[in-house]
């Protein structure tokens, strides 16, 4: 799956794999404390809950899939939670 970032004119801010998005460290670091009680993971831990991210992601987007593009502030909480989005993103998009 890929994602599309866009801004309010549709230029394009980002355009990667999922796998390729950046994720927001605090929200990294609140994983490893939930399933591991690790406040400083390691690599390893931090690739186990980045996955497990990457996952809530997808599956956040595939809910959303029919009614794509959709203004970022119409996606759940946890998608602006996750996902370290540029400052002046309005619209993703998701392409399999």
């Amino acid at each position: 799956m890929r994602i599309r970032i866009t801004d309010e004119s549709g230029g394009v801010l980002l355009d990667k794999k999922l796998t390729g998005i950046p994720l927001k460290e605090s929200a990294i670091i609140d994983a490893a404390k939930e399933y591991y009680n690790d406040p400083y993971p390691c690599i390893i831990r931090r690739s186990a809950v980045m996955k497990i991210m990457f996952n809530q992601i997808e599956d956040m987007l595939k809910e959303w899939e029919s009614a794509l593009p959709k203004l970022i502030c119409d996606l759940p909480d946890r998608f602006t939670y996750l996902v370290d989005l540029p400052e002046n993103a309005k619209h993703v998009i998701s392409q399999n």
